[in-house]
């Protein structure tokens, strides 16, 4: 209930007390005199009827004064118990009370409890994140120089965030330029590392066996570089998606062909998947999967299922490995970028994997689901067709 309402309601209360209390006390008056006034018309009419039984000329004008007596005091009554005008009159004080409240009560809100609702209306907004609305700053208000601390808090504030969101921006530019620059230096010493290792000769085994780490480690650099890459312009909202039909199936199988002799041993029916078509990234579509192996791999050495089924709104991929799975404890978090589950903290990683996943899919108006199972982990993507 905001401090207004709570004046408003108190001034009611008091209005209503007070109001009680004189019509009360103006009642009790006026029925007190009332009654002093018929008791001596009583008494006088008393007198009255024995001085009418004494013949005596004394008696008769003592008669008349008692007349003349119960005359002023019907009188009396009667002013006591006057019209609408006397009413009214009696009235005039407490309207002047209630008046008198009315003004203290506005003059205790509008000096002292309204500020407090302002800087209760300012703190709110502070909290919603708007830094641009102003706290008014009056010299006749007895908080002024606490509400311009407030003001200027807001300002240092603003500032402050406006500075923060700039080295953000700033911070995701270079590593969106970084990552991007890096490839071209990456794919060059790969492809001298490749014709190295092709022109030694065949006895030169350690040389041969020191060109192909070289090879494997570019292709490490380069999948990190491409996943820095992502996350960066993922963060700067330009994370390019082209949607277009495409049969899911048909693509997959390319992306399976070139995992046949990278040490994966993958498990899956070519027969029968669904031939439907769905709106992918071809490319988005590919650098999901690949997470989603290079994950397995990594973390769930051993076979791979993957199979494909579909709904009559969705079609949907399916890995499941058979690898220690993911903790409890990591679940909620499993998506969020650069987390990565305590277990597996001693294996090399970025912690992007899944996120990356978990960004391309909901570009291309996708989900991924993530289920824990007894012997290993099961990771649906949903393509709705």
């Amino acid at each position: 209930m905001s401090a207004k309402k709570r004046v408003i309601r108190i001034g009611i209360i008091w209005g209503v007390l007070i109001s009680i209390l004189y019509l009360s006390l103006g009642f009790v008056s006026n029925y007190s005199a009332q009654s002093r006034a018929a008791n001596r018309a009583v008494l006088e009419i008393n007198a009255l009827r024995q001085l009418m039984g004494d013949e005596r000329l004394e008696g008769f004008e003592e008669a008349h004064k008692s007349l003349d007596r119960v005359e002023q005091f019907v009188q009396t009554f009667r002013h006591s118990s006057g019209g609408l005008t006397d009413f009214l009159i009696e009235l005039l004080p407490l309207v002047l009370i209630l008046l008198v409240l009315a003004v203290f009560l506005f003059f205790i809100y509008r000096k002292f409890l309204k500020p407090f609702e302002e800087l209760e209306g300012f703190a709110e907004n502070l909290a919603r994140g708007n830094w641009d609305l102003p706290l008014a700053y009056r010299k006749d208000d007895y908080f002024g120089k606490f509400t311009w601390a407030f003001d200027n808090m807001r300002n240092e504030l603003k500032q402050s965030k406006e500075r923060e969101l700039e080295t953000i921006e700033s911070n995701k530019l270079v590593i969106s330029t970084l990552s991007h620059d890096i490839k071209t230096p990456v794919a060059t010493i790969r492809a001298y590392a490749e014709v190295l290792g092709k022109k030694l000769h065949a006895h030169d085994d350690h040389c041969r066996q020191y060109a192909d780490i070289i090879v494997q480690k570019a292709d490490e650099i380069a999948k990190r570089t491409d996943d820095l890459f992502v996350h960066a312009i993922s963060m700067m909202n330009r994370l390019d998606v082209q949607l277009e039909p495409i049969t899911l199936a048909k693509k997959l199988r390319e992306i399976l062909s070139l995992y046949e002799f990278s040490g994966l041993e993958l498990s899956y029916e070519d027969e029968p998947w669904p031939e439907g078509q769905v709106a992918v990234d071809p490319f988005r579509f590919e650098q999901v999967v690949e997470n989603i192996m290079r994950n397995a791999e990594k973390y769930a050495p051993g076979p791979l299922d993957i199979n494909m089924y579909q709904t009559a709104d969705s079609i949907s991929i399916v890995f499941r490995d058979y690898g220690p799975g993911i903790a409890d404890r990591d679940i909620p978090f499993i998506f969020d970028k650069f987390y990565r589950g305590v277990d597996v903290r001693a294996i090399e990683g970025a912690g992007l994997g899944l996120y990356i996943v978990h960004e391309l899919m909901h570009k291309m108006k996708g989900r991924v689901d993530l289920v824990n199972l007894p012997d290993g982990l099961k990771i649906t993507l949903i393509f709705p067709k």
